[in-house]
């Protein structure tokens, strides 16, 4: 029992040194914005420079739309909740024009993409670009080791980074999408 005020008192003068060598050492919030700012900041790099094929051909420069919300789904067949989020992406498509919003569904399917793309296409009434990402190099230009993946851009700056199930019909993006 005596041991204890003198290992509590040990704790305090550790804690209370490093408090005044490093004032930020407890600040865990600071850390983790540090380390979010630095990947959204190489997402919006990417975002400056990146051309996609698109499964019909064409090659799109996405930072080059007149739009000034980009949203970049990744999602693969086999994943539910990337298909359970596909209703309300196709419904907020439906709402905004293209001049306002670009969308582009990145599909990463191992095997079949194009099958895959197709058939998921139909099924779900998919209204919005779509890229193949044969080798996956798109997957490790953003670092995503996870499915589903959303980053929605405004005016080419990082506003969200969803990873898993989104609501696309969600007030606070339409709200992000109606205001310039």
């Amino acid at each position: 029992m005596k041991i204890l005020p003198a290992l509590l008192t040990l704790v305090f003068f550790a804690v209370a040194t490093l408090l005044v060598v490093n004032p930020e050492a407890l600040n865990l919030s600071a850390m983790l914005n540090t380390s979010e700012s630095k990947q959204f900041g190489h997402y919006e790099d990417v975002y400056k420079e990146l051309t996609l094929e698109l499964t019909d051909g064409q090659k799109k420069k996405i930072s080059a739309s007149k739009a000034p919300v980009t949203i970049l789904n990744f999602w693969a067949a086999w994943c539910k909740p990337c298909l359970e989020e596909f209703p309300s992406l196709v419904e907020l498509r439906k709402t905004f024009s293209e001049d306002q919003l670009q969308v582009i569904g990145i599909n990463c399917d191992e095997e079949d993409q194009e099958k895959n793309i197709s058939k998921m296409t139909q099924d779900f009434n998919l209204n919005f670009d779509m890229v193949a990402d044969k080798d996956g190099k798109l997957l490790n230009q953003f670092m995503i080791n996870a499915l589903p993946v959303t980053l929605i851009y405004k005016n080419g700056k990082v506003k969200i980074m969803s990873m898993g199930k989104k609501d696309f019909m969600a007030e606070e993006l339409l709200e992000m999408i109606r205001n310039p």
